[in-house]
């Protein structure tokens, strides 16, 4: 299955709008790096496509992160754990993401990776899709993935000394995963 009969798919069972696709200005199926994240936020659900464009400051600060580390959204994809919005059902506002959407979410991963042929590298934005890397992770010792986990880059997470921290850590890891892919 392609990742557009995925996210068809995805659309079918949670609804169309909450699910927002891959943005096209990535690598997507023909990417070396997949970053999940947690969920899709409100602008992601707006803009229809989960985008380092998205005007909000995590996409914001992870667009800076991803320059700074000297990846191109040629070479990533970006997509989330739980890939439908969970919140209010006017887009409002999120909820908690539980461990069982978690679970739900993960299970639409192995059609996701299948669909990545070229993948090398998988990373985890935060702690929520790092619990969820579990539901994967004999996949991608199977396929030969590597796993890298990073911090969040909420404005929340990257504030004060240690987000600095934080900031100074995904950048790093980000560095070594752009030299990975480059081999």
């Amino acid at each position: 299955m392609r990742i557009d009969g995925l996210v068809a798919r995805l659309r079918a069972e949670h609804g169309d709008a909450s699910v927002p696709g891959f943005d096209p200005s990535n690598g997507n199926e023909h990417t070396r790096v997949l970053f999940l994240l947690e969920s899709p936020g409100p602008r992601a659900v707006a803009s229809g496509i989960i985008s380092l464009d998205n005007q909000d400051p995590s996409a914001r600060n992870f667009r800076t992160q991803l320059d700074e580390a000297g990846l191109c959204r040629a070479e990533i994809a970006i997509w989330n754990m739980v890939p439908w919005y969970v919140g209010t059902d006017d887009f409002s506002k999120l909820a908690n993401v539980s461990a069982a959407h978690i679970e739900r979410g993960a299970a639409s991963l192995p059609s996701l990776l299948a669909a990545m042929p070229h993948l090398g590298v998988m990373c985890f934005v935060g702690d929520k899709a790092q619990r969820g890397a579990r539901h994967i992770q004999h996949e991608l010792l199977r396929r030969g993935i590597a796993r890298i986990d990073l911090w969040h880059t909420s404005a929340q997470a990257m504030a004060g000394a240690t987000g600095h921290k934080r900031w100074t850590e995904n950048v790093a890891a980000l560095r070594a995963v752009a030299k990975r892919i480059a081999r």
